[in-house]
């Protein structure tokens, strides 16, 4: 667009100041640039000096590498055979059993190589396994100030390694434990562990099994051997099949859970000074949760970015179960923010109205650390 096409746009321009501007002469200027950029060159080529001999001389030396935990942290296509952990009590760790890790060959496959991040390819960096769920990188200075994370060398073994990685999806540490009896291996595999900022640190060989008491599906869990005789249960939290019959069933989800307690919205009450919820007592609170999820196996997942406040929270004294919300959407478990099944709006208006009026109302009042008190 021309000057005075601009101006006709504009409208309302001071003739003054376009008389101005028509005859405006540029006033002339001391021609010391070239003298400035000289020197501007001069300084940037000595800061860099500096600066790269002050990290040299700063690099940290790099620990020394274990049978314990290999570290790996590239997945190359070319394989080797890791060592096995002196002190392993996985019994799928066996010299006839050995774990196959993904790593560049080496002279000396008994020690794997370091690789930094930079080296990483853009689909299997750290990335892709210490920031895992919400595509988001939470670091020590993104916590809260009275939170308190744990450091790599404070944690033991088994605090370390929290997330693995199994038919391409990332599974995470849960707190279910299962019994050897009720497992079957599967395969060999790794477990990673990080550090407070996220960073990979070191991964660690393991047996991966299959969960067979409960029946729980491997695209959703499966367990880990992490102690002598203690098996915990990685899960995968984008585990979503299309209805919600098939992921109960997936999931074991009625076998492993009875249902206790259902709450409303928490609130504050400012007379008292504490928040609380309203409980909703009922005979058979199992029983009806049962039923609810029963009623509609067929109803769909769906996938929403809407910031969503549960009416209606269902757990079983500790864990947070199920949450039930107006729109009709029900989100169970560990599902992650913004998975949810629709059993339809008309199906949670009829479970608001049978424990209006079945259920006997109790007004919980909560401290600030979530311990049921009696307000003063």
């Amino acid at each position: 667009m021309t000057a005075e096409k601009l101006i006709d746009c504009i409208g309302m321009a001071d003739d003054n100041y376009i008389a101005e501007a028509e005859n405006y002469t540029p006033a002339k200027r001391a021609k010391i640039i070239p003298y400035i950029s000289a020197a501007a060159c001069f300084a940037v080529i000595a800061l860099s000096v500096l600066l790269f001999m002050g990290v040299r001389n700063n690099i940290p030396t790099a620990p020394e590498v274990t049978g314990t935990a290999a570290e790996v942290t590239a997945f190359p296509d070319t394989s080797v055979t890791a060592p096995i952990p002196e002190t392993g009590t996985d019994p799928a760790l066996t010299e006839e059993n050995p774990v196959t890790v993904t790593a560049p060959a080496t002279e000396s496959p008994s020690v794997m190589p370091t690789v930094t991040t930079a080296e990483l390819s853009p689909i299997e960096t750290v990335v892709s396994i210490t920031e895992t769920m919400e595509n988001t990188s939470v670091t020590v200075s993104d916590m809260p100030e009275d939170v308190i994370v744990p450091r790599w060398e404070d944690l033991n073994e088994y605090e370390r390694y929290t997330e693995l990685k199994y038919k391409e999806n990332i599974y995470q540490l849960s707190r279910e434990r299962f019994e050897e009896k009720d497992l079957s291996f599967i395969e060999n595999g790794l477990l990673f562990g990080a550090d407070e900022y996220g960073d990979l640190i070191s991964t660690k060989p393991c047996g991966y099994y299959k969960i067979g008491i409960p029946d729980i599906s491997d695209d959703y869990m499966i367990a880990v051997c992490i102690g002598e005789g203690e098996y915990a249960g990685f899960y995968n939290r984008r585990y979503s099949p299309g209805t919600l019959g098939e992921y109960l069933k997936g999931t074991a989800f009625m076998s492993r859970y009875d249902f206790t307690d259902i709450k409303g919205v928490d609130s504050f009450d400012p007379e008292a000074g504490a928040a609380y919820s309203m409980h909703y007592l009922l005979p058979d609170t199992d029983g009806f949760v049962r039923g609810i999820l029963s009623d509609d196996p067929g109803a769909g997942f769906v996938q929403s970015d809407e910031l969503l406040v549960p009416s209606l929270t269902v757990t079983d004294g500790k864990l947070c179960l199920m949450q039930i919300y107006d729109n009709g959407y029900i989100r169970l478990g560990d599902m992650p923010a913004g998975y949810y099944y629709d059993i339809g709006g008309e199906a949670v208006k009829d479970i608001s109205r049978f424990l209006d009026e079945n259920a006997r109302a109790e007004k919980v009042f909560y401290s600030s650390g979530g311990d049921v008190i009696t307000p003063e």
